[in-house]
């Protein structure tokens, strides 16, 4: 049995935050305030979702990529970079992103939730 007669304080100030980024994977460029993903598969066109969880009291981010045009959908042409991965621009959910998310170029989770012939819906977890 293990015994411990000493309890040690650590000063956690005193050592500095790893920064994981890994450009390779889904990140959010800062400075375009875009979504920069390998996950996300490429169609025509996206649009950005939001809805609210009343049992979380907060929302949830959605990237709807399709290729058809749909009526009533505010929707823009998705691009790609260099790489090959997606380009989705977060200005019309920049505001509501958590502070976080916004100081630094960090990664963040993308996953898949709804996938049909023309199109994918994809949840951002930020």
């Amino acid at each position: 049995m293990l015994v411990l007669t000493k309890i040690y304080k650590m000063n956690l100030a005193a050592y500095d935050k790893i920064n994981n980024f890994n450009p390779n994977k889904d990140h959010i460029q800062i400075s375009y305030k875009r979504l920069v993903s390998p996950t996300i598969e490429y169609h025509d066109r996206y649009c950005l979702l939001k809805t609210y969880e009343p049992n979380n009291k907060n929302y949830n981010y959605y990237i709807a990529v399709f290729d058809n045009k749909q009526e009533g959908i505010k929707n823009k042409f998705l691009k790609k970079d260099s790489n090959g991965f997606v380009k989705v621009y977060l200005t019309d959910i920049w505001n509501d992103l958590p502070d976080y998310v916004k100081e630094k170029n960090c990664n963040v989770d993308v996953k898949l939730v709804e996938s049909q012939n023309d199109g994918k819906v994809y949840k951002l977890l930020v």
